[in-house]
């Protein structure tokens, strides 16, 4: 070790420090030494502050040997002395758990017997590693009765311990169920091939057990064998399958044949299929759900083909589950037999397959899809998922092909699909909103909204102008909306050249979709026709979301003669100053501006908004507020809410603000908010 590093440490050691290594430099050896000295008289209810330094100083000593080993040798003196209380006690067995070795066997054995240190002792001993363990817990076992003998029994589980196998083995035989239940749990959960008697799944002593057991310990019999068969698929995959085929016989309780069939398919899949299909077949729901899920993990083509063959020998209930499975597999194999099962009489077992094809079929199934989706009823839901669902680069030309042939019901499926499948089929989609069937024209407009670019515009526009149909409106005024709010600008020219002509209904809804597109064309057209008093332009402007709208919409806030337009202009002034990208100075200026033009509704806005802005400015315009009665409530709200950001600014004005407040409102809440927020100037 270098020369200065030994004196820092010998210095650090002579200071008190440290103790034990160096994994301890952080601990101060006189407060463990304090702590060990005063945790035998440790009690339940007791400052924690004992236990505190030793957690702190077992932590540190990570990968420290020597002092883990100084640790246990404190703990284990402690444990050991007769005037120690329980709680100390307990405390000493958790901490063995964490670091514990062979060298507190000794000191562990003799508590086991204990029934109010048992648990903690065993707790320590399942944890420490070696045979010394181990063999205390089991000579417990021997010794002891009841609860206790069960606990050691647990443990020796708890720690897999083969060699404590023969002793669990004789234990099966006690007179006391849960003794006998107990070590059955241990063996399953130890997993030794000795127990399920070698290879070849010859019947071991547990099986031996299971054929005979009482009704009391049957269950954990079963639980048992379960788990042992479960622990022996990767060291022995031969007893692991004796024991599932065993326990899958047919007068087994539904849950253990389940489980077992399970292990089956895990052991010997090839070998299992035929009772997978049989479980199909079954009366049990259970049985049948579990045979859908083990098909669905079953690799290979071939065994699609082999249950897919099933398939028509099964009842509905079957069939359902067996189509579903399939359908999981997304196995192109199973594609004929499920296309069959679409004629099946039962409207369940044909809904389930028009479901499926979505996973298994391909584009040539696509007349079959929209006729199924046309057709109403549970497969209508089915098909129009599955045409959703169907993979291939064919498909969406497959659909629009479809289009000229299908009869109006079969062309609103396709073309609903289209839109669920994000297909580039606009332009396809775009003939049809002129169509004389409106259910037809609906689902095209629609189908425009969400897949339709700037191009498809003046298709819209045009129809808009020549319709009357208030659906067809909305249904219009929606897609614009939409196709607008994706492309922005590059819908506005269109839009623009359309406004000369058209109802006033039909201008609004461009002004709409100009204030949806945005940028500097879109807001000036906006702007001079709201000016000349254009109702769908005002609208429009107040759904503005740039801050530059503020500037015309206060303009029209103070000359509209329009009452309606004016009250809308100045909630679109309160809307605008809250967003994020409005400057402060700005707001407060339209807030102030709002205030002088507004009536009382919107002047509660306008506060309601200076509230959201913590600058000493707003809080004087709150301030000023609080006299008039129609608006104190509001100014009071807000001014509790930003006083504590602007006390600094002006402490006077803000506290005499505050005694106001408490003074005006009829709030509790709002008059507790300002006591507290005056309670420490009052302390002084």
């Amino acid at each position: 070790m270098p020369r200065k590093i030994a004196c820092v440490l010998l210095a650090a050691c002579a200071a008190g420090l440290v103790f034990a290594g160096p994994a301890m430099a952080a601990v101060d050896k006189a407060a463990v030494d304090k702590a060990f000295a005063d945790l035998p008289k440790y009690d339940w209810g007791s400052s924690r502050e004992v236990l505190n330094t030793i957690d702190d100083a077992v932590v540190k000593s990570h990968g420290d040997e020597p002092a883990r080993a100084d640790l246990e040798t404190r703990l284990l003196a402690v444990l050991g002395a007769a005037d120690s209380t329980g709680a100390a006690k307990q405390y000493c067995c958790r901490k063995l758990a964490m670091i514990g070795t062979v060298k507190a066997v000794p000191v562990l054995e003799p508590l086991l017997a204990d029934k109010d240190l048992s648990h903690m002792a065993r707790y320590a001993l399942e944890r420490i590693p070696g045979q010394e363990a181990s063999k205390a817990l089991a000579a417990a076992a021997g010794k002891l009765a009841g609860p206790l003998k069960i606990g050691m029994i647990n443990s020796i589980g708890a720690r897999r311990d083969a060699g404590s196998t023969p002793m669990l083995v004789a234990l099966l035989k006690d007179s006391d169920p849960q003794v006998a239940s107990a070590a059955a749990a241990a063996i399953g959960r130890i997993g030794d091939v000795a127990a399920a008697g070698g290879f070849n799944g010859a019947a071991g002593p547990l099986m031996d057990y299971l054929a005979a057991a009482p009704k009391e310990t049957q269950a954990a019999a079963y639980d048992a064998a379960l788990e042992l068969a479960t622990g022996l698929i990767g060291a022995d995959k031969a007893a692991a399958a004796g024991i599932f085929e065993k326990l899958y016989a047919a007068d087994r309780p539904i849950r253990v044949r389940c489980a077992a069939l399970k292990g089956l398919a895990v052991v010997r899949p090839a070998e299992t299929t035929a009772e997978i299909i049989k479980a199909l077949a079954s009366e049990s729901p259970l049985f049948r759900g579990l045979a859908a899920t083990l098909i669905k993990d079953i690799p290979g083509a071939e065994a699609t083909t082999l249950f897919a063959a099933q398939l028509t020998k099964l009842p509905p209930d079957g069939q359902v589950a067996l189509i579903d499975a399939l359908a999981a597999r997304q196995d192109p194999a199973a594609r004929q037999a499920i296309l069959d099962a679409t004629k099946s009489t039962d409207d369940k077992v044909a809904a389930a397959a028009v479901a499926a094809i979505g996973a298994v079929g391909n584009a040539q199934d696509v007349g079959l899809l929209v006729a199924a989706a046309a057709g109403g009823a549970d497969k209508a839901a089915a098909a129009r998922a599955s045409l959703q669902q169907l993979k291939g680069k064919d498909v969406d030309p497959a659909l629009i092909a479809a289009l000229d042939k299908a009869d109006p019901a079969g062309k609103v499926q396709i073309i609903g699909a289209l839109a669920d499948r994000a297909a580039d089929a606009a332009p396809a989609i775009e003939k049809l909103t002129f169509s004389n069937d409106m259910e037809v024209r609906l689902a095209a407009i629609a189908a425009i909204g969400a897949l339709g670019s700037e191009k498809q515009i003046p298709s819209l526009v045009r129809l808009l102008k020549g319709i009357r149909q208030s659906n067809a409106i909305e249904a219009i005024d929606k897609a614009l909306s939409a196709i607008c709010t994706r492309v922005k600008a590059k819908a506005v020219d269109d839009l623009v050249a359309n406004l000369a002509h058209g109802s006033a209904e039909a201008k609004a809804i461009l002004y709409s979709a100009l204030a949806r597109s945005g940028g500097d064309k879109a807001f000036s057209t906006i702007v001079a026709a709201a000016k000349a008093g254009n109702d769908g332009a005002v609208r429009a402007l107040v759904s503005w979301t740039a801050p530059n709208g503020i500037a015309p919409l206060l303009d029209i806030a103070s000359t509209s003669a329009d009452k309606v337009h004016k009250t809308l202009a100045i909630r679109g002034v309160i809307g605008l100053a809250r967003l994020k990208d409005t400057p402060q100075a700005d707001a407060l200026a339209a807030l102030a501006k709002a205030l002088t033009l507004a009536d009382n509704p919107e002047k509660t806005q306008a506060l309601a908004a200076l509230g959201e802005i913590p600058t000493i400015e707003s809080f004087k315009m709150l301030a000023s507020c609080l006299d008039d009665k129609a608006l104190a409530e509001a100014a009071a709200l807000s001014a509790v809410k930003i006083a504590p950001n602007v006390m600094a600014k002006d402490k006077d004005l803000v506290q005499a603000t505050l005694q106001k407040v408490a003074a005006v409102t009829k709030n509790q809440r709002t008059k507790k908010l300002a006591e507290q927020l005056l309670a420490p100037a009052k302390g002084k």
